[in-house]
């Protein structure tokens, strides 16, 4: 009895085991691929060679996190029922499909029960995704497919930047601060290319698989379309997905995959037409279909998220039957060649029976931006994987008014000292929300970007630690301009040199001015500035800078008394550096409180002293700079 009793208990607590480990799996895993510009890892991106670095999202690229968070909410766990499928989106989506997303699928299938994943796609995600589903490696895993924004049929932004190189104006800040640093950055290392343009065309191929399928240039003094099959530059990847013939084409799409939900976005501004001109007889490499005119198009379309116009993120299909497309070009129009593959009755069967719910649906959300589906789609997403809604309280989507960033090619250690005094290195970051990243090679690329930056001057000093070329990108992006400034040459070990930079960012022509190569100094002791300081204050009331015996007088009892503190700390640190006494601690630290106040309060006469006019605006400056030298070595 009392070993079937034993048996029982003990069988009763496998089944609660059992029951409780099925809840942690018996999710079926999700799958988010997130759009270009996002994925991040600076081995892979600067090509250094060894990946040690790990994947991740680009610096501020925050427009997932909710849905994480929401997941999460409902029991999913990153990297056990939820995972983020990062790639190099410079690359042809075919090879985001082998080299990043079906690994990140095998992961996920490890801890799938029923040996499928479902996928959320956002934006150029949802195409590789689709690349996949509808290609030669598919292994009928996918359960669920939703995709957000998704330019099935192509972005009319896609042309000014693979055609001219022009990054839109509206694009996310992130997005364009990423693009242009990074592709400034490239050019300047890159023997192979001339310009921007060669950067994009030979490095970033992805760009060319967004221009659209639907009609999109306009000759601006005939009014004559011109049909993307009749273009120099067309997008035979997506015409591949949306209107090959079988095995190609959309068939494959909805006969391989059980559910699938399709969220576009409409009411705001997107570019839908381009009115072009005819590019000079000099002009051999760029806008080979036309230069736009304006040169940046006007956004004219009000059914888009801003980005993806809401035609070209939903099939021209409905859920329930298909429709006749407008518009419609011509009796051999791929349109109609879709049509025909969506009517054969084995693809109705397909959207139609789904134990008696349809198995395709399409959405549209009012007023959302590209860049904000994620988070607006998140209770459509839910309600289809039958969870009840969220109950958090999402954050709107936020990203800086303005990004300032720097991109170096070693070898160089770097620092930059922002107009407050406040510094960034690879050890240290004194800027809010500054941010510093580089390859897990200390010779190699490293970049830093600082949002909402402030005017004034940036002092960049690099040190080298190696003998060879470098490179300095200095990028600045707001909502209507990018702006970047190359800088190089050669640095052994040892040597330092240093560049001064200027952001006005009301300068839409010449936001940032970076001088020649500055010579750096050594660092001077505190004492070695407080004698300056002494000895400038003579000499700028000789010059005439300042004025008055009694402000002399005054500013020069105010260093002498904080050189005789300074002299005091320095004996007591060198005399007792190894066993200070208590004591000895505690006259040391009320000396540097002292030091301190002192700085302020001197910083604080010169500030009045020139807002009266009797110290030189320069001069008060140049010593209010030294004054905080000292103060940062007490730090």
């Amino acid at each position: 009895m009392k070993k079937n009793l034993t048996l029982s208990i003990l069988l009763l607590v496998l089944l609660s085991s059992v029951h409780v480990s099925g809840q942690s799996v018996e999710l079926e895993p999700i799958v988010i691929v997130p759009g270009l510009g996002t994925s991040w890892n600076p081995d892979v991106f600067f090509e250094n060679g060894t990946v040690n670095t790990q994947w991740g999202f680009f610096p501020y690229v925050e427009n997932y996190d909710n849905l994480i968070r929401a997941m999460e909410e409902k029991g999913y766990v990153l990297d056990q029922t939820l995972f983020i499928a990062f790639y190099d989106w410079r690359k042809n989506n075919s090879n985001s499909v082998t080299d990043y997303l079906i690994p990140t699928i095998d992961k996920a299938l490890e801890h799938s029960l029923t040996g499928k994943v479902d996928i959320i796609a956002h934006s150029m995600g949802g195409l590789v995704a689709r690349s996949y589903i509808q290609g030669d490696f598919y292994r009928n895993d996918v359960d669920q497919f939703f995709m957000l924004g998704t330019p099935n049929y192509g972005s009319s932004d896609a042309y000014t930047i693979w055609e001219g190189a022009q990054i839109p104006d509206h694009w996310p800040r992130i997005q364009k601060t990423l693009l242009n640093g990074y592709l400034g950055f490239l050019n300047v290392i890159s023997q192979s290319v001339n310009d921007k343009y060669d950067v994009i065309h030979t490095f970033v191929p992805s760009i060319k698989e967004l221009l659209p399928l639907y009609i999109y240039i306009q000759d601006k003094n005939t009014g004559i379309f011109t049909f993307p099959t009749e273009m120099y530059e067309q997008n035979n990847f997506l015409a591949n997905l949306d209107i090959g013939e079988p095995p190609n084409g959309l068939e494959p799409l909805f006969l391989g995959v059980r559910e699938i939900t399709n969220i576009g976005s409409a009411g705001l501004n997107t570019l839908s037409l381009i009115p072009v001109v005819l590019r000079g007889p000099n002009e051999t490499k760029l806008w080979a279909d036309g230069i736009p005119d304006p040169q940046k198009p006007v956004q004219d379309s009000a059914m888009g998220d801003n980005t993806v116009l809401l035609e070209s993120s939903l099939f021209e299909i409905s859920d329930i039957e298909p429709y006749d497309p407008t518009p419609v070009w011509n009796e051999e129009s791929p349109f109609k060649k879709l049509l025909a593959i969506l009517t054969q009755p084995v693809f109705a069967q397909v959207i139609l029976d789904c134990d008696g719910v349809a198995c395709f649906r399409q959405r549209t959300i009012e007023n959302v931006a590209h860049e904000e589906l994620p988070t607006q789609a998140i209770n459509l997403i839910l309600e289809r994987l039958d969870f009840e809604p969220t109950g958090i309280e999402f954050s709107p989507y936020h990203e800086p008014d303005k990004i300032l960033s720097f991109w170096f090619a070693s070898p160089v250690d770097v620092k930059i000292t922002a107009p407050d005094e406040k510094i960034i290195t690879k050890d240290v970051t004194e800027v809010p929300e500054a941010f510093y990243d580089g390859t897990s090679d200390p010779l190699g690329p490293k970049f830093i970007l600082i949002p909402d930056a402030e005017d004034g001057n940036y002092k960049v000093e690099l040190s080298g630690i190696g003998d060879g070329e470098y490179h300095m990108v200095v990028s600045y992006v707001d909502e209507n301009s990018d702006n970047s400034v190359v800088k190089g040459g050669t640095i052994s070990s040892g040597e330092k040199i240093g560049y001064s930079i200027t952001l006005t960012s009301s300068s839409e022509d010449n936001p940032t001015q970076v001088s020649d190569p500055l010579p750096i100094e050594e660092d001077k002791t505190a004492l070695e500035l407080i004698d300056e300081l002494i000895s400038d204050v003579e000499q700028y009331y000789t010059d005439g800078l300042i004025k008055g015996f009694l402000v002399k007088k005054t500013l020069l009892i105010s260093f002498n008394v904080l050189k005789a503190e300074i002299k005091e700390l320095n004996g007591l640190l060198d005399k007792y550096e190894t066993k200070p006494t208590k004591q000895i601690k505690r006259r040391i630290k009320i000396l540097e409180g002292l030091i301190k106040a002192h700085i302020k309060g001197s910083v604080e006469l010169l500030n009045f002293y020139s807002k009266k006019q009797v110290v030189n605006g320069d001069a008060s400056l140049s010593m209010i700079e030294k004054l905080n030298l000292i103060r940062q070595g007490l730090d």
